[in-house]
């Protein structure tokens, strides 16, 4: 952090120490610290902390805080205020299990509400919450020790700086870690007890913005700094449901600029305006009603609707008061209404006629109903009758108003100054005068919707929804808003016949669009996801086309064929024909299951499927290698003669794809076979020249200079290409030219200088760069701590959980790490369901994962003869030859006869005495009792013991001794290292090796995670041998090694924990 970011971190803990309260007992055995809230108005204020700070405590709750007499000199009257059992609030989906006298809340967040009398000068907080993202600068100010006689409450208040580390949508809380420099190192547990509660702030902007309450430490790592904490949402959600008061909600990183009113701040009297309960009956109700709202907040439709029936069952439900029973209701319509559950509605809507509750139709319900089903008329004739009738609310009577507006916008074709401009000012600045913020956040949302879809204005669209998310933080908002970014990322780049020029897309706008609909994605259950889709279900797919996610793209269309709506022929050939496209990057695909595409869109996906297969085909191999593959150069004449023959039959407009890949096929054919295809080159580049893109012209003139020179004189041409006119797309193309030409170094380099000089190219959709970059390193085989590396740091920018978990699998299976093969099964079956994972190579990756873990029932499941992931290669001369995986497994399971390899020199009898005076000669060992007193041996008799070390333990007759040891830790590399040298040759001890390890209780095989493999991959060359030591520094016992073979680097740096066999014994 630069001296303008420590600056501007300084001055917001200095102006935001006033809202920290202390909260604690007369006893004074436990404290924690929360966060005050007040509106500015009303006779309450609040204080938000975690559930589990008030468990310890006793009535009165002592809340503890300070009043600002002069800010300047930190000059604060302490205040003390007390509170009994009965003015917490917790949320209404909160679970609390007991173990023992210790409660746990599965929703750890509390409001204290407080009374407020005129001796009280409180002044309104300004401060806005907000969802924490990965990598945001944070701090929190609490009170670690407590009331401490004689000491002012400002001296005992300190401060923890961190980093926000996880921030998932799926998820309540958010994870940071805490600097060093912050938190006692030795004391830890201890300090965060007293920062329970405390308020985590954003540190990087001027706005005062809250992210949520400093919860508890997670586990073992709290020695790290990791600490969790909770989201403000769920507070956010206690206060709406509860007290009916909204709390502005800001999305970090939408510039000010992007909100209408940015800068006025909201305030709220701080009254309760819920309707007035009239006995315990209705009290059960109103909570009842809470809970149905908490889950509507949480996007769990599904769930709101069966608990609010439920509460309709039961008996209280008929004692409650009629305003009560109404209130509740209303909410079962707003859960139909919003699920497309129109049948539902109505039933529910004469229900409340029969009770007397309505006397027609609900009139905010129907009003939004018909709107939304584009019933304009419908909509302007209700709003006209409520502006008649002269019976309801003034609030209803301006949303009749306001609804009238709108339809005229559709069903008049009214202009918008005539229509919105009654509304909002030109700065979007509210004309009407609303008194429920939720109405206001409703006329926002609404006006914001009529800005974008009707009048195409969408800039004003964004601030408008911006505005109403700020006030409601409602999803349907996002919803809207996401929408809103997609049309104006696409504003520009929309051609005349409606189609899409995707080199013009706003792509900071589009990845926006992407960000919001993720939020959604993430948290929503099925039958909202329904609604979205029927809804807005093409534009939340072209909104990942257009950013080429193929995993969306793939996911998502099923869901749209099933729950979207009716499509048109032009609609639905556009979909069928983007989704066909995709599928085609594969290879060719059955065209039979598309009905809409036409036969020049046939001939299109045929001919891209066919030279992507091609393509497919020179994939991570060089020109060499290609060269010697048996038809390849008939094959590709064969291709190339098929589509040139076809060319003319695709749309001009789809024209481009193909011959980009025919240039690409051509120039595969020089640089393998040497064909001379200049001329061809040059004919498809007066194609590509007419379309007008400079950037492609430049990139293939480059390519056609590439194929008639030599490799340097090319490279200095497409470096100076994107010196010239430096753009993400020329620098991909450097990119592409180092990978074809097996100039590797230089591609990493490449990625390198992107992600640290050239962060403007990966800025508005960094998720994808990440993704390229580990997707590179394992399919080049490039260094595979690079990969780990980037994917510790940036993981959690990764919105999309599933593309997490594809690629953590990825890695895991890279590493020969699985530690949860169960999971790992379960989840690696979803991309299967999905499309995208081979049913074959599902079956090959779970065998691997069980094998490691020694559970040949679980292996024997996926195991089939047939699978060809794992079957027979080639048959020459009687020989079978086996897949790796297949040998392993079959020889373990003693189905086939290991190779006798007469000339392998792996874990062979004949090598031991040499190992042995290899362990002899070598002088760095470090004393077995040093090591075991530095590691806490006599408390924790644990090891971890590589391949070669258990070998030499079997030698000496001596596996029985691995008993004494409470745990033995055998990493799932090691086991796949014995399984191979058992393929090459009959070893009875390393037979015996593993039958042992399947037997034995006290034997765990287990990985190191990423993060402890690149502690040890950092400092040495990484073998199986260094996946013990990982091991073993993660848990903090010896590593007993007994590879002949070790690293210097990794003598140097890990000799304090290494054993070797020689001195096994003196472990007892």
């Amino acid at each position: 952090m630069g001296d303008t970011g420590m600056r501007l971190l300084e001055d917001l803990e200095w102006r935001t120490q006033e809202y920290s309260a202390l909260i604690t007992d007369a006893r004074r055995t436990s404290c924690g610290s929360g966060v005050l809230y007040y509106s500015g108005k009303g006779s309450m204020f609040f204080v938000f902390t975690c559930a589990h700070v008030l468990e310890a405590l006793t009535d009165p709750i002592e809340v503890h805080f300070l009043l600002p007499i002069d800010r300047q000199k930190e000059d604060y009257r302490e205040c003390c205020i007390f509170a009994g059992r009965e003015q917490v609030v917790y949320s209404p989906i909160d679970e609390i299990t007991e173990t023992g006298n210790i409660k746990k809340h599965s929703v750890d967040a509390a409001v204290i509400y407080l009374k407020k009398d005129d001796a009280l000068p409180l002044e309104a907080t300004p401060y806005l919450i907000a969802e924490a993202r990965k990598g945001d600068k944070v701090f929190s100010q609490g009170f670690p020790g407590g009331i401490k006689q004689g000491i002012p409450l400002l001296e005992i208040m300190d401060t923890t700086r961190g980093t926000v580390l996880h921030s998932l949508s799926d998820r309540r809380e958010f994870t940071f870690r805490a600097e060093d420099g912050y938190l006692d190192q030795g004391n830890r547990v201890y300090e965060l007890e007293g920062f329970s509660g405390a308020p985590v702030w954003h540190g990087e902007e001027e706005n005062f913005s809250v992210l949520g309450l400093l919860s508890s430490g997670e586990g073992e790592t709290v020695y790290r700094g990791r600490v969790s904490s909770v989201k403000m949402g769920i507070i956010r959600s206690i206060m709406k449901n509860h007290f009916n008061i909204l709390l502005e909600t800001r999305i970090i990183g939408i510039p000010e600029e992007d909100v209408a009113c940015g800068k006025t701040q909201l305030l709220y009297d701080g009254t309760t305006r819920l309707p007035q309960k009239q006995s315990m009956y209705d009290d059960w109700l109103g909570m009842q009603t809470e809970k149905v709202r908490a889950y509507i907040d949480d996007i769990k439709f599904q769930k709101a609707i069966a608990f609010a029936k439920e509460t309709m069952l039961d008996e209280r439900f008929e004692q409650c008061s009629a305003h009560m029973i109404k209130h509740h209701m209303q909410h079962m319509l707003y859960c139909f209404e919003a699920c497309y559950l129109d049948d539902e509605y109505h039933i529910l809507e004469e229900e409340m006629r029969q009770r007397g509750l309505l006397k027609g139709h609900d009139p905010l319900r129907w009003l939004t109903y018909n709107f939304g089903k584009k019933n304009y008329k419908e909509t302007m004739e209700y709003a006209k009758k409520i502006l008649g009738d002269g019976t309801d609310s003034e609030n209803v009577r301006i949303l009749a108003e306001v609804f009238y507006d709108l339809g005229r916008a559709y069903e008049e074709n009214a202009a918008a100054e005539d229509t919105l401009g009654h509304m909002v000012d030109e700065h979007e600045n509210l004309k009407l005068e609303i008194t429920e913020p939720d109405e206001e956040a409703l006329i926002y949302q609404m006006i914001g919707f009529v800005y974008g879809e009707r009048y195409k204005q969408y800039t004003r669209s964004v601030r408008c929804l911006n505005r109403a998310y700020r006030i409601g933080s409602d999803y349907a908002v996002l919803e809207s808003l996401a929408c809103a970014y997609y049309f104006l990322a696409i504003q520009e780049a929309t051609r005349e016949d409606g189609t899409v020029d995707t080199e013009r897309i706003n792509r900071a706008a589009l990845y926006k669009a992407r960000e919001c609909f993720l939020i959604i994605l993430e948290k929503a259950d099925e039958l909202y996801l329904s609604a979205i889709l029927k809804r807005e279900g093409c534009v939340l797919f072209n909104t990942f086309f257009f950013l080429q996610d193929t995993y969306r793209i793939i996911t998502i269309y099923p869901l749209l064929k099933k729950y979207g709506p009716l499509f048109g022929e032009i609609d639905q050939r556009d979909l069928e024909l983007k989704y066909a496209r995709t599928l085609c990057q594969g290879g060719k695909i059955d065209l039979s299951v598309f009905s809409a595409l036409s036969e020049a869109d046939k001939v299109l996906i045929d001919s891209l499927g066919a030279m992507n297969e091609m393509m497919r085909t020179f994939e991570f191999k060089n020109p060499a290698m290609l060269k010697r593959t048996q038809c390849l150069e008939r094959d590709m004449q064969r291709l190339i003669v098929a589509v040139e023959n076809n060319i003319e039959k695709i749309d001009q407009r789809e024209r481009m794809a193909v011959v980009a890949m025919l240039m690409n096929l051509y120039g595969w054919g020089r640089r393998i076979f040497g064909w001379n295809v200049t001329a061809d080159m040059e004919r498809h580049l007066v194609f590509i020249r007419a379309e007008g893109n400079e950037k492609a012209i430049t990139a293939f003139e480059n390519f056609l200079f590439e194929n008639s020179h030599t490799v340097e004189e090319a490279e200095a041409k497409v470096v100076e290409s994107w010196k010239n006119n430096p753009s993400l797309e020329l620098w991909l193309e450097i990119l592409q030219f180092y990978k074809r030409n097996w100039m590797l170094e230089k591609a990493d380099a490449m990625f390198r200088d992107l992600f640290e000089n050239h962060a403007e190219y990966v800025k508005d959709e960094p998720e994808y760069a990440y993704r390229a970059y580990i997707d590179y390193i394992i399919q080049y085989r490039r260094d595979i701590k690079e990969a780990l590396r980037f994917f510790s740091v940036h993981k959690n920018e990764m919105q999309d959980k599933n593309i997490r978990i594809f690629w953590e699998h990825e890695l895991m299976l890279y590493t020969n790490s699985f530690n949860h093969p169960e999971r790992f099964e379960e989840e690696r079956i979803s991309f299967v369901e999905e499309g995208l994972l081979l049913p074959q190579e599902y079956h090959r990756v779970a065998l691997i994962a069980y094998m490691c873990n020694l559970n040949a029932k679980k292996a024997w499941e996926h195991f089939n003869v047939d699978n060809a992931f794992f079957g027979i290669l080639a048959q020459s001369k009687g020989s079978t030859y086996l897949t790796r995986e297949r040998a392993m497994f079959l020889i373990w399971q003693r189905k086939y006869p290991p190779h006798r390899e007469t000339t392998w020199n792996g874990m062979l009898e004949t090598r031991v005495n040499s190992v042995k005076d290899t362990y002899r000669r070598e002088n760095w060992h470090v004393r077995v009792q040093v090591i075991k007193k530095k590691l806490g041996f006599d408390v924790n008799r644990c090891i971890a013991i590589d391949a070669w070390g258990l070998y030499m333990i079997a030698i000496e007759d001596k596996l029985d001794t691995l008993e004494q040891f409470d745990n033995v830790y055998i990493t799932h590399s090691s086991v796949s290292r014995m399984l191979e040298e058992m393929c090459h040759y009959e070893n009875r001890y390393l037979e015996s090796i593993i039958a042992y390890l399947e037997i034995l209780s006290n034997v765990k095989l287990q990985s190191p995670d990423f993060e402890h493999q690149l502690l040890v991959r950092e400092r040495a060359e990484y073998y199986e041998q260094c996946s013990t030591v990982a091991l073993a520094l993660k848990l903090g016992c010896p590593a007993v090694v007994g590879e002949p073979m070790l690293d210097n680097d990794m003598i140097v740096n890990f000799k304090n924990m290494i054993i070797r066999p020689c001195d096994y014994d003196l472990l007892k």
